[in-house]
């Protein structure tokens, strides 16, 4: 797309929105491809919005892009304007030749806002102070072109007809020709601005005075916003503008954030990977083979720099590469297999730190915890009955999955002790709930249990794949019936307002055993099947969680929490879980601070009347007496 400046150069606003774009590689790696296209479009949109821009299709074929500095620059052709990026040998800019051979002193950096190289109107460069850029176009039958500069002066020209007396702008009325001009920035100046222009003889009036006078009667075609430089930071490692990436072995280059499956924690014997940007002071890849970039490593560690690939080296603690070290990848893993480590790795180029990354690798399972074991129900396996965690030597939580080959869960590798089985747990394993990394799961073991209901102490083995074995602690897996009765208590007798009461629901099963924890236990039954509609506790108390027929027990209790209202008295909680046998469970409501309720109250009024009546009785006695 090209576009029409009517008088953009005195728009304060377009030119401040420009600014913000990014000029520097790794901004704009920070800034998203939808942000820069929000950017752009405020820019064209500010533009038209004030009149000052009128947008033209550009023929596909015109859009040759920018070299990087030091490269062949792209042939000159109609309505594109492109900068000399040759390499300059003589030390002096040159403007002959069709394009390819036009050259720039000092230019170090050629960009665009979108961070291609492509020309248009949003094209960048940096240039050195004492540097001079090369500028160059070509016309089309019959037109005239315009090269216009802020912020500098042009000192030279090829196939320019004409330039201005402040010489800040250049005409070219030959059609269908090239032309280029050497432009170097005025004192003092961080930014210059190159725009160039074109439209039909008729469009300037076929008058060169009318060109140099009115550039902007063309179509604006090509702009270039070049930040002056006072020293070139080309090839010198900037640390801000560099980054150090946690990467994955699959995909270990080109990033622009931490990988998200690999930020520094690893399985026992894994490959931990680092996508290093090195960028200069303007932000461009550093790809000098002349510089040494290294890594060490704490712990000792083993680290490995390649030019691409994330390779397990076999070097303990510092390694160093002599190649290029654009999009370089550094591999860090444990020296010992099945022994803990924690590592940080320090980059450096030609010296200067670029960053540090932190390692975590664990070891092979060293502890096996299983904790809050419930009731499983008989003949059968019951699933979920306790928690069980595996950790290594350095404490480190594992989590061992069916498809892992560092930690492997199967019946193989994790099963209970032979030794413990007996007729009340004859096995036992994992259960529906894995183990699982990403939410922090550490898991649930299930044990089959038998025809009697009791405790039996039993442990569990895991088996690592160097064949050490691990044995849990011993635990008390226990088997029972289904509910066959039940009782309730709270856990006060007498509760303030604002207290929370909390009442306990036992069940036991036909032989008196705490229930299972694993099949249901509302053996009564509601026109909903709602346990609320079962547990009536008055006006008295508000269920915290109301009561539900998914509940389960907890080692044959399930427990209910209640806010204690303001309302003060003697109450009773009627529980219901069976159709014929229901529980009456007592509790009073007293003011907090005087523990007097209502009906103490009106006792206390019961017993003065009282009072008062027998003194009255005997006042009459005495003075019967006296007469």
């Amino acid at each position: 797309m090209c576009a029409r400046e009517d008088g953009i150069r005195g728009s304060k606003d377009l030119r401040a929105e420009i600014g913000k774009f990014p000029n520097s590689t790794n901004e704009r790696k920070q800034m998203s491809t939808k942000t820069i296209k929000k950017r752009i479009a405020l820019v064209a949109l500010s533009a038209l919005g004030a009149g000052l821009l009128s947008v033209v299709p550009v023929s596909s074929a015109n859009a040759t892009d920018n070299s990087a500095p030091g490269t062949a620059g792209p042939t000159l052709v109609v309505d594109v304007l492109n900068m000399g990026t040759l390499a300059n040998v003589s030390g002096e800019a040159l403007t002959t030749g069709v394009g390819t051979t036009i050259s720039s002193v000092g230019l170090v950096a050629t960009s665009d806002i979108a961070g291609g190289r492509h020309a248009g109107t949003t094209q960048t460069a940096i240039l050195l102070s004492t540097g001079t850029l090369a500028v160059g176009s070509k016309t089309d039958t019959g037109d005239y072109g315009v090269i216009t500069v802020e912020g500098g002066t042009i000192t030279k020209g090829s196939g320019v007809n004409e330039t201005s007396t402040n010489q800040t702008t250049a005409v070219e009325t030959d059609g269908n020709a090239a032309y280029s001009v050497l432009i170097r920035p005025s004192s003092g100046v961080t930014t210059m601005i190159v725009r160039a222009y074109s439209t039909t003889a008729a469009g300037y009036g076929s008058s060169t005075a009318t060109a140099l006078a009115a550039p902007t009667l063309g179509t604006l075609f090509g702009q270039i916003t070049v930040t002056i430089a006072a020293a070139s930071l080309a090839g010198i490692m900037s640390p801000a503008l560099s980054n150090l990436y946690y990467a994955t072995a699959a995909a270990p280059t080109s990033l622009t954030t931490d990988s998200l499956v690999n930020t520094g924690s690893q399985e026992n014997v894994g490959l931990g990977c680092v996508n290093i940007q090195l960028n200069d002071g303007y932000g461009q890849d550093i790809t000098s083979a002349a510089g040494l970039l290294t890594a060490t490593a704490t712990n000792n560690a083993i680290v490995n720099l390649n030019a691409s690939a994330c390779s397990a080296g076999t070097t303990v603690g510092s390694t160093f590469l002599t190649s290029s070290p654009a999009n370089a990848v550094l591999s860090v893993r444990q020296p010992v297999a099945g022994v803990a480590l924690s590592t940080t790795v320090t980059v450096s180029y030609n010296g200067v730190v670029v960053g540090t990354k932190a390692f975590t690798f664990a070891g092979k399972v060293a502890k096996l915890t299983v904790s809050k074991p419930k009731i499983g129900a008989l003949s059968g396996t019951s699933a979920d009955l306790a928690g069980i965690k595996f950790e290594d030597a350095a404490g480190n939580t594992i989590y061992p999955t069916t498809s892992s080959t560092a930690y492997p869960l199967n019946s193989s590798t994790l099963a209970i002790t032979a030794a413990t089985a007996t007729s009340v747990v004859s096995s036992a394993g994992i259960s529906t709930t894995v183990p699982v990394a990403s939410t922090a799961t550490t898991g649930k073991i299930s044990w089959s249990c038998g025809a009697v209901a009791g405790t039996s102490k039993i442990s569990l083995n895991y088996v690592n794949t160097d064949g050490t074995v691990v044995t849990s602690n011993v635990f008390d897996a226990a088997c029972a019936g289904d509910v066959y009765g039940y009782s309730a208590s709270f856990d006060k007798a007498t509760y303030a307002p604002g207290e929370v009461a909390t009442l306990s629901v036992k069940f036991t099963d036909i032989k008196g055993n705490l229930t299972n924890d694993y099949n249901a236990f509302v053996t009564g039954t509601t026109a909903a099947g709602d346990l609320d509609a079962l547990i009536s506790v008055g006006g008295a108390l508000t269920a915290v969680t109301a009561p539900s027929a998914a509940d389960r027990t907890t080692n044959g209790v399930k427990k209910y929490t209640y806010t204690v209202g303001s309302t003060t008295g003697s109450f009773n909680a009627i529980v219901s879980f069976a159709a014929d046998d229901a529980v009456t469970v007592p509790f009073a409501v007293k003011t907090a601070g005087t523990n007097v309720t209502n009906e103490d109250i009106l006792k206390s009024i019961v017993s003065l009347i009282a009072s008062i009546n027998k003194q009255i009785q005997a006042l009459q006695k005495l003075i019967l007496k006296k007469k």
